[in-house]
């Protein structure tokens, strides 16, 4: 049985895997947004990124962009990035749709709880101590993590929780390569998993480099078992996702 998602009484269906447009708040954000729909994107990612903001900041950049993005482009599904809980209950407020926790904390699936939203449970905060222990093998960290995250979160009421192992996000390329490879196991956790990252420096590869790989990385991720793929070239994933829905089609 594939995975629903219940964003607020909008049903996202991940019988198939879909695309999650990453939105940078700022001028043109509403015009990028309405193309990255037109393009196919089921879901648009909101987060403050750039530089270090103010908690008054973020509240007033991310809050205008979703009030925006609820008035012009209803029926678009927002999914929120940050790791402040004040500002997820401001923006959850204001009807953004699914909640992607960059803290780990009890306030913020406490929020995705009384909210009624899904919460997207980020691994990559184990990668500090990673780092700090590299004897440690970044998968089993990372389970355990996501294992005690999510009993958490159940405890607390949380009923949709997405995974994201946090592929690319690792200090180490070896970590990365490692997590990519076994990204199957968080499949028997049985949720809906996400994967993004792959458009950074995070492979050991020269950014020039890297960028030829990103859609290898992509196709590997599908193959893994990944339901929903973040990306900021939203045209060029669908591209991809509808080559490898055609391939497993196939199989």
């Amino acid at each position: 049985m594939f995975p629903t998602l219940n964003c607020r009484g909008k049903l996202l269906s991940l019988h198939q895997p879909v695309v999650m447009g990453m939105l940078p708040a700022g001028p043109g954000a509403l015009e990028q947004a309405g193309q990255m729909l037109a393009a196919g994107a089921s879901l648009i990612g909101l987060q403050a990124a750039g530089r270090q903001y103010t908690v008054a900041e973020e509240l007033e950049l991310l809050g205008e962009l979703v009030a925006a993005l609820r008035q012009h482009l209803p029926h678009a599904l927002l999914c929120v990035h940050t790791a402040r809980p004040e500002v997820a209950a401001h923006l959850l407020g204001l009807g953004a749709h699914l909640l992607y926790d960059l803290a780990g904390s009890e306030a913020m699936m406490q929020l995705a709880s009384a909210s009624r939203v899904p919460y997207v449970l980020c691994a990559s905060l184990y990668s500090e101590e990673v780092q700090h222990a590299p004897q440690t093998d970044v998968v089993e960290g990372r389970w355990q993590y996501v294992v005690g995250q999510i009993n958490r979160a159940r405890s607390l009421g949380v009923t949709d929780v997405v995974i994201d192992p946090g592929v690319g996000d690792a200090k180490k390329p070896e970590q990365n390569w490692q997590l990519l490879y076994q990204l199957g196991r968080f499949g028997l956790l049985e949720l809906p998993l996400l994967a993004g990252s792959f458009e950074g420096g995070f492979w050991g590869l020269p950014a020039a480099e890297a960028a030829h790989l990103y859609p290898l990385l992509q196709w590997k991720a599908l193959e893994q078992g990944i339901h929903i793929l973040k990306t900021s070239d939203v045209p060029t994933t669908l591209k991809l996702l509808h080559s490898y829905n055609q391939y497993a089609g196939e199989l």
